[in-house]
């Protein structure tokens, strides 16, 4: 400890009056009494924190030697990417610790994902390979999520497994989300296209048709030829029902003219087999768009009896085209499609031979078509209801398009105006 010596000075016998006092002064070493590691995800700065119990404190890069990076109770490290040990002492009055104390910056790596590679496409039920993803960084798990299905290993990222619902169709996202790690969590996704497990003539077809859901049936008829199989609604957009006979009024549907959406413009309402009206009133203003804006049936009496000013022949081409009514996956069919039900496949008119070319061979036809009769392009008047029936097809010819008639005595394909309105059958692509 500190301790006060005395001096005097003695000259031929002689003494100083006093003695003077001198002092040695003991200093305490310092030392580093806390310290205040820190940490950060991803590369940048991070603020460490030391107290001592007297004196400066020093920061340092190593345990010992070097010059010091900085003084006081703070000190903020430059940008780092990696984890890095700092070390602290303290001076005070000349006299410093003894050794240097550790104070670890600690950088967390951010998490990763990766979805792993693309996945084959899926029936409804059925299940999909391994996902195949996996997870990295500061991540120490992850989980998938996503669809109507069912997971399996869900919480492996790599071996989990998806089973698709029974309902879902189309591109379904699946999301692999990170867990674990000090530095939040990241996704990463991929898509999965789930097709229906679709058997024609014992699967249905619910879609929204006027504003409310509706189930049709289908139907399978294999023509042969070029036509091969096709599959097709088991009745007329509109129907209530599948047609009990050829003059059934709930099967006959509503009437389209041609190339226009399912915009209420065709709505029937059907009394009984031969008495109609139609739902919404008629406009000789021709449309000059696709899509009128209204759902008025368009009357047109002169050339070329289009509904829409400025023809366009590349309305209702297949699934994709422009204005299709049919559900998703189905379209209007083709004058050959058509022509190949007229001549069931090639053996004879609706099968049975040239006797049964007209509304009889129809309605024998497995599609089972009425007579829904047809609305005039002139003024919209309904007309032959219950004796001729039309349905139109997706070809054009000229100024106007091909349709499939028929009436008590004859069936054949047609040239027909586009304002008119006929029925629509549809068929999967």
């Amino acid at each position: 400890s500190t301790t006060t010596y005395h001096v005097d000075a003695t000259n031929s016998g002689c003494t100083t009056a006093s003695r003077t006092a001198v002092t040695a002064t003991v200093n305490a070493i310092p030392t580093i009494s806390a310290t205040t590691p820190a940490s950060r995800c991803s590369t940048g700065t991070v603020a460490l924190g030391s107290t001592a119990s007297a004196g400066t404190i020093n920061w340092y890069a190593a345990s010992s030697g070097g010059s010091s990076l900085g003084t006081g109770t703070s000190f903020t490290t430059p940008s780092i990417s990696s984890t890095t040990t700092y070390h602290v002492d303290a001076t005070n009055s000349g006299c410093t610790t003894a050794s240097r104390t550790a104070v670890t910056a600690t950088v967390n790596a951010n998490p990763t994902a990766s979805a792993g590679a693309a996945l084959a496409a899926i029936t409804q039920g059925a299940t999909s390979a391994a996902m195949g993803g996996s997870v990295g960084g500061g991540a120490t798990g992850g989980t998938w999520t996503g669809g109507a299905g069912t997971w399996t290993n869900a919480t492996n990222a790599s071996t989990a497994t998806y089973t698709a619902g029974a309902s879902e169709t189309g591109s379904i996202t699946l999301t692999l989300t990170t867990s674990g790690g000090s530095c939040g969590t990241t996704t990463a996704t991929k898509n999965i296209t789930v097709n229906s497990s679709f058997t024609c003539g014992t699967s249905t077809v619910t879609f929204t048709y006027n504003g409310a859901s509706v189930t049709y049936g289908t139907v399978s008829i294999a023509y042969g030829g070029a036509v091969g199989t096709k599959c097709w609604l088991d009745r007329n957009l509109g129907a209530t029902r599948v047609a009990t006979g050829s003059t059934d009024h709930l099967a006959y549907g509503d009437l389209f003219q041609w190339g226009r959406g399912a915009d209420g413009h065709q709505l029937i309402t059907r009394t009984n087999s031969t008495t109609a009206s139609a739902v919404n009133g008629t406009t000789a203003t021709l449309s000059t768009t696709d899509t009128p804006g209204n759902a008025l049936f368009i009357t047109n009496g002169t050339f070329p009896f289009d509904w829409r000013s400025g023809q366009n022949v590349n309305l209702w081409q297949g699934v994709s085209g422009t204005n299709n009514p049919c559900p998703s996956g189905y379209r209007l069919p083709t004058e050959t499609e058509l022509e190949a039900e007229r001549n069931n496949g090639g053996t004879g008119f609706w099968g049975t031979g040239s006797a049964q070319n007209n509304a009889a061979g129809a309605f024998a036809s497995p599609l089972k078509l009425p007579v829904s009769g047809n609305r005039n392009s002139s003024n919209g008047s309904l007309s032959i209801v219950g004796t001729f029936g039309g349905y139109w097809s997706s070809t054009v010819s000229g100024p106007n398009s091909r349709s499939l008639l028929f009436d008590s005595s004859n069936a054949n394909m047609y040239s027909d105006l586009r304002a008119y309105g006929l029925a629509v059958r549809c068929l999967k692509d």
